[in-house]
């Protein structure tokens, strides 16, 4: 993966991903504290159907840390392509905060740690943003995020995987049917909140599940994964739903009745 131009003028470094990783905190001059995220950041396996998204601090040229929003697509050629704006600390640091909470997850936890994987997805995110404005599908996903997390137990760990996204790592679950449970919890929780934020309650959220089944030596990569094509198919039923990919996707209706 190599940069465009336009990135590599905007970073001041190298050309290709991993020598500008390896160099990340002295030649584009980040804030140590925003490394490891930049470096999560540039080397995931990004989804180029919609731009993506970091928060980090640059050095200017009076050694001062301000935050910028980094936004980068992609294209055929296996160029990044982006754009790099400096945004005020003030107004935007809870969003700053919300978009960069917990991103090194999947790189960091062993998998026997992390058997089940939620990625749950609010489907009226978009929506509400264009027809209501950002500030305010923003302050709906933060709420989201809360009701999951009080959904969930302490021990299960809650992290943003993106503007619309929320991920749940649930540990030490084994049944599917309890898994499922869960799912149908968070989607019913998640209804009546998005509800005072926005009149679209038809299509409000959609559930991946990904677990470990059989005790496979699964990793990381291909948990998310497996969590990704199962929202993908909950997201298609087009209504509150969830799917889970254990050996097969399994819809809900397969574990109702």
């Amino acid at each position: 993966m190599v940069f465009d131009p336009s990135v590599t003028k905007i970073l001041a470094g190298d050309s290709t991903v991993m020598p500008f990783i390896n160099n990340i905190e002295f030649g584009a001059k980040i804030h140590t504290d925003d490394c490891k995220r930049a470096i999560v950041f540039f080397t995931q396996d990004f989804d180029f159907s919609h731009r993506n998204f970091c928060y980090v601090r640059f050095m200017d040229r009076n050694g001062d840390f301000p935050w910028f929003q980094i936004s980068v697509a992609g294209n055929m050629d296996g160029c990044l392509t982006g754009s790099l704006e400096q945004i005020s600390e003030e107004s935007e640091s809870e969003r700053i905060a919300f978009f960069c909470k917990l991103q090194g997850f999947l790189n960091e936890l062993p998998i026997y740690d992390v058997p089940n994987l939620f990625a749950i997805r609010m489907t009226d995110y978009r929506s509400l943003s264009v027809n209501e404005g950002r500030d305010l599908a923003d302050q709906a996903m933060q709420n989201a995020f809360e009701v999951v997390k009080g959904v969930l137990r302490g021990s299960d760990v809650v992290a943003f995987g993106g503007e619309d996204t929320i991920f749940a790592y649930l540990l030490g679950i084994k049944d599917d049917m309890i898994l499922c449970d869960r799912a149908s919890s968070i989607i019913s929780s998640l209804r009546i909140a998005w509800g005072e934020y926005s009149e679209n309650l038809k299509e409000v959220v959609s559930i991946g599940i990904s677990t470990v089944a059989n005790n496979d030596n699964l990793n990381i990569s291909e948990l998310y994964a497996k969590a990704a094509a199962a929202l993908d198919a909950a997201t298609k039923r087009h209504k509150n739903t969830y799917a889970l990919f254990s050996d097969k996707i399994k819809d809900e209706e397969q574990f109702v009745g």
